[in-house]
Formats: C-alpha cells, structure tokens, sequence
C-alpha cells in the first residue's frame, strides 16, 4: 500500500491534484496530513475553497475521511488535519484515534 503525508501551508493556492497522482497507482492508499482545509464532510463547522477543492477529488477518487468528529489543533474546533483511505485501504484500518496531543494514530 502506499502512505503519504502531507502539509499544505495555509495561504498556498492548490486544487489538490497532485493527490490525484497517488490514487491513480491503483494500490490501496492512505493519506495522512494537515492540508487547512474545512469542509463539513470532515465535520468543520463551515466549507472554504481550499475545503471544497479537496472535497471534490476525494469524492472523485471514492475516498474515505476516518477522522472522527473534533478538532485536530488547539487553534479552533475544525478538524484540518485528515487521515484519508482510499483504493480499499479502509477495510484494513480498525480504528482511528486522536490522542491528546493531537497526532493521529491508526492501526
């Protein structure tokens, strides 16, 4: 499978299609990384353009957001940091966990 982590600076201009590349390698995929994104997909309480950009290559791709419900930094209640599964990778993760330090865990 493939991993990938990802930062997307928040005032940097992207459509997220270099994402794009990894999915279409056909393996099972996931990608983990703080891309300041908001979209109500992965619970934030409003959708801005970075949030629908990215929204629409996920759903074009079938991808799946595992975060749960909640912020993922100290700085306001909107998770922008994501664990994206796609190509079937989901059905192998079991859980999915925020610590209280914040980082992500799965297993």
């Amino acid at each position: 499978f493939i991993l990938v982590f990802a930062y997307v600076r928040p005032r940097r201009q992207t459509d997220f299609s270099f994402l794009s590349k990894f999915f279409s390698m056909g393996k099972p995929i996931s990608i983990i990384g703080d891309f300041n994104a908001k979209d109500p997909l992965w619970f934030c309480t409003k959708q801005n353009p970075r949030g629908a950009a990215l929204d629409h290559i996920l759903q074009d791709k079938g991808a799946i957001i595992l975060n749960p419900s909640g912020p993922t930094y100290t700085k306001g209640p909107d998770p922008i940091d994501l664990i994206i599964s796609g190509n079937g990778l989901h059905s192998l993760i079991t859980d999915v966990k925020i610590h209280r330090d914040l980082n992500p865990s799965i297993s």
